[in-house]
Formats: C-alpha cells, structure tokens, sequence
C-alpha cells in the first residue's frame, strides 16, 4: 500500500490526482529498507518503442531516507504515468533534475 504522506504530498503539490494512484496501486514492489537491493526505480514498459505500462520498485517506509527514495520514484511514475501511449523518450537529465527537485520541496515542507 502506498504510503499516506506520499500520496498526500503529490495530491497537494498537484502533481496528479488520485487516478494515477488507482493505476499504479498494483504495480509497485516493496523492498525491505536495508535489504541488499541497489537499485530502486521506475520501469517504463515499452511495445515498439511505445510506453504501455509502469512499474516501481521502492523501499519499504521505515526512515525518512526510504520516504524520500519513495518521492523520487513516485515522481518517475507520475511523469511516465502522463507519458503512456507515447513514444518514450527517456530524458534522464530532466527526469532526474524534476525528481530532485521534488524531494526539496517535500523536505521544505515536511522535515
């Protein structure tokens, strides 16, 4: 279950409404926090190019490092979220930058 202060933080910074939480709801994998995972992320599923699904993979909430690894991956998700039925066009630089800039603001605003 996505956590409370992750779905709160987008739905009030209007990032998404609460569709994009329904889509995803059944797509995300849970690691352990401190599990020897290295590697936390969202995955763009693609057919010919075109982006057709999303999966995330994201620690379990136990500290607010793990809350933080969830605003920057759900971030990613968002994006690709409003980006499927498109030609994906990974954009590393700006999606990462986008999802950084996502992490101050919750930080700002909640630490």
């Amino acid at each position: 279950m996505i956590d409370d202060r992750v779905i709160s933080f987008f739905l009030n910074e209007k990032i998404c409404n609460s569709d994009f939480f329904d889509y995803i709801s059944d797509k995300i994998v849970y690691i352990p926090s401190g599990s020897d995972v290295f590697w936390y992320g969202s995955h763009p599923i693609l057919e010919n190019g075109i982006l057709c699904d999303i999966r995330v993979v994201v620690p379990i909430i136990e500290n607010e490092f793990d809350l933080i690894v969830n605003i920057h991956e759900f971030t990613h998700a968002i994006e690709l979220y409003d980006e499927i039925g498109l030609l994906y066009n990974e954009n590393v630089e700006d999606r990462e930058a986008r999802a950084h800039n996502m992490e101050k603001i919750f930080i700002k605003n909640n630490c």
